[in-house]
Order: C-alpha cells, then sequence, then structure tokens
C-alpha cells in the first residue's frame, strides 16, 4: 500500500525536481533543500541505530555482570549490533588504469576538465548493459578510489559522440554529488536493508507478532527514507545528464538515455513473459 503512494508521490513532484535542476545547472553544488536536511537526519538515525545496539548490549552486561542469562543477552545484542554495520567494501575486481588503457583515460582527462572534476582512478569492465561510478576502497588500503564502471554489450552498440555522452554523465554524478553514489545515504540503505533482513517475513511465514510489527515499522521507515532521498538522488541525475549533454551534445545524450531507456523497458519486458523464478518444477519423466 505505501509503495503505490509513494510512486505517485515521486511522479507528482517529478518535473519540479527537473525545473529546480534546470535552475541549478551552473552552481558548483546543488542547493541545500529541507528534503536534503531530513534525509540526512533520517541516515544519522539509521546509522547510530548498530551503535545503540552495542551499546544496550555493553550495558546489559556491566549492570548485571556476573548473571549468565543477562551475559548471553548482552553479547547477542551486541553481535546484532555488529551484523548491522555497513560492509566495507573493497575494490576487489581486476581494475585497468592508466598504464593499461591509455587512450580512454585521456579522453577522460579531456571530458573531467571541462566538467570542473577528475577522471576516475580505475575502470572496471562487466557484461551488463550500463555503466556506473562508484567510490570504493582500494583493496590493500585505506584509501578510497573513484571506480567507473563500464558495461561493454552496451559499449560495443554505441557510437563515438554517444560513449563520450556516457563517459561525461558517469563523470556528471561526481560533479552533481549525488548522495546515493557514496557517503551517508548509501551506508543508511544498507544498514536500514540489515535490519529488514532480520525481520523478513517472506522466509518465515508463521512469525510471531513482535516479528510482523518490526518488520512493518522498518519498512515503512525504509519508504519514507527513500522517498527522501529519492529527490535528491533523482535531482542529481537531472544536473548529470545536463552537465553530460553540456560536454557531448543534446543529440548524443539524448539517444544514449532512450538506449537505456530501451533496455530497461526491454528487460521488464522478457521477464514479465518468462518469470522463470515462479515457474513450476516439471516432474520427471
Amino acid at each position: 500500500m505505501i509503495k503505490p503512494v509513494a510512486d505517485r508521490w515521486q511522479a507528482r513532484f517529478a518535473d519540479d525536481l527537473l525545473e529546480q535542476a534546470k535552475r541549478e545547472i551552473h552552481h558548483e553544488k546543488p542547493k541545500t533543500t529541507g528534503r536534503l536536511m531530513v534525509a540526512w537526519v533520517l541516515s544519522v538515525i539509521v546509522l547510530a541505530s548498530p551503535i545503540v545496539v552495542m551499546a544496550l548490549g555493553g550495558g546489559l552486561i556491566l549492570t548485571t555482570f556476573p548473571r549468565v542469562l543477562p551475559l548471553i543477552v548482552g553479547l547477542i545484542l551486541i553481535g546484532f549490533g555488529y551484523v548491522l554495520f555497513p560492509p566495507r567494501y573493497r575494490n576487489t575486481q581486476q581494475t585497468y588504469s592508466r598504464v593499461d588503457l591509455p587512450l580512454l583515460f585521456d579522453l577522460l582527462d579531456d571530458i573531467a576538465a571541462r566538467m570542473g572534476t577528475t577522471a576516475p582512478d580505475g575502470i572496471h569492465f562487466d557484461g551488463d548493459f550500463n555503466a556506473y561510478i562508484a567510490h570504493l576502497r582500494a583493496q590493500s588500503s585505506t584509501r578510497r578510489d573513484w571506480i567507473l564502471g563500464i558495461g561493454l554489450a552496451m559499449w560495443v552498440t554505441l557510437s563515438p559522440q554517444q560513449r563520450i555522452a556516457l563517459l561525461a554523465h558517469e563523470l556528471g554524478h561526481r560533479v552533481s554529488d549525488d548522495p546515493m553514489r557514496h557517503g551517508v545515504f548509501a551506508r543508511a540503505k544498507v544498514v536500514l536493508e540489515n535490519w529488514y533482513e532480520t525481520f523478513d517475513l517472506d522466509r518465515h511465514i508463521d512469525a510471531p507478532i513482535i516479528q510482523m510489527v518490526m518488520t512493518g515499522m522498518i519498512g515503512a521507515y525504509y519508504q519514507i527514507f527513500s522517498w527522501f532521498s529519492f529527490f535528491e538522488s533523482q535531482r542529481a541525475e537531472y544536473r548529470a545528464d545536463a552537465i553530460a549533454a553540456q560536454v557531448s551534445g543534446r543529440q548524443a545524450s539524448h539517444e544514449v538515455l532512450e538506449i537505456l531507456t530501451r533496455a530497461d523497458l526491454g528487460q521488464i519486458a522478457i521477464v514479465d513473459l518468462y518469470p522463470y523464478r515462479d515457474q513450476p518444477e516439471w516432474p520427471h519423466l
């Protein structure tokens, strides 16, 4: 019930977000809004929850020691709080550097210079029909690198100008400061997902009432958080589109967006036609 309401609300404000993004094209950073502040508050509350749970466990142990049952409960709470923390994702994939791809990095340097940013630190290739940019921790150090991911299935279908538009769009996410690409919002989303997984009713049909209540509360909080984070992430998406159009031209940028949209719609249509996960198991003959 919550999701349809959220979808209608997001659609209602989509045009307003687009107009706001247009006004901010020439701003170095997106304007701070009430929506952004609410999303920050919600994120901080979520990120503090594992610490609160661990503190409750530690306090229970300290105030009741050496009683055995409170000690066990306290250790469970500490362990549960630790599990809630978002994982520290490291860059474990094969990463190509300037030495490996000098021509591509020269192109990225040129695009980044026109956008007022820097080229990514490394590049990933995969078979997806998409592209992405992510802020990942290096495999053997605490340094965090910007990694550009390029789906070869899409790359080979694009013209040279369309490839520039794609690269400019991904670099545009750095310039537009998309909150869901890195930082507090992304980590808060992972913590919320960990909370929900703990009380997931899909895996427990005969769940007790407390589990149902917790699942409903966490799901509602997650949806509210998604509302506000969506607005800021979508505004950053519009900014990235506009920045890419300035670098590569409106025509190439429009063509790339159309290709991505058609790919998403095609995937949805295929899944609807062939819902493999819902297929019954055929008897052996």
